[in-house]
């Protein structure tokens, strides 16, 4: 199930469609007219109600001119990326790339600036993200042996090596535009990602 598919069928059950049925087997002007009943909604606004980026982080380290980076495999492809994740509920984006940075390197990670937030689309599929790419030091030593499901390996890179990968072996090219800002000097203070409470 793709796309629009997977949205209309989270909507129709809460519009109290689709008791026993598949939404997707009607014609989609017949499910269309059905779900803006129930909503009183053009289709196209609903469809948009549902979409959600997927927010990410990411650690730019930089050690004696080396910088860390991961292999990992990603749809049964090995591709290169800085260690990143995404942001987890419960969780500032400090919080968020410390902890994906541990788990993906076993590298503790200090972060002490913001080199950019970035949107990118994925080319092949419905997907798009914006991420927070931090940069900063790291522990003297990793702390940690264990790396999350799919790491192969975490590595030092010269920024050379890594801005002359080809794009098919990058996690997202995210990888090289974070890279570049970050030697073209590019900093924000962390004070500019700021966590907001409010109790009524």
């Amino acid at each position: 199930m793709h796309g629009y598919e997977q949205v209309l069928v989270e909507i129709s059950l809460h519009a109290g469609f689709g008791h026993g049925k598949d939404p997707c087997r009607l014609h989609k002007n017949t499910f269309y007219y059905i779900v803006t009943q129930a909503y009183d909604e053009p289709i196209e606004y609903i469809v948009s109600m549902n979409w959600q980026p997927h927010v990410t982080v990411a650690a730019v380290i930089e050690r004696e001119h080396k910088f860390l980076l991961v292999q990992e495999r990603v749809d049964e492809h090995t591709v290169f990326n800085q260690p990143a994740g995404h942001w987890e509920q419960g969780e500032t984006l400090i919080e968020a790339v410390r902890r994906e940075t541990l788990e993906e390197t076993g590298w503790e990670f200090y972060p002490d600036a913001l080199v950019g937030v970035y949107c990118w689309k994925h080319p092949h599929k419905d997907e798009t993200y914006l991420r927070f790419t931090l940069c900063g030091q790291c522990s003297e030593e990793r702390i940690s042996d264990e790396l999350d499901a799919g790491i192969l390996q975490a590595c030092w890179c010269s920024a050379d090596s890594i801005l002359s990968l080809p794009e098919h072996k990058l996690r997202s090219t995210m990888v090289t535009h974070s890279l570049q800002d970050y030697l073209d000097g590019k900093r924000y203070g962390l004070d500019l990602i700021r966590t907001i409470h409010q109790h009524w």
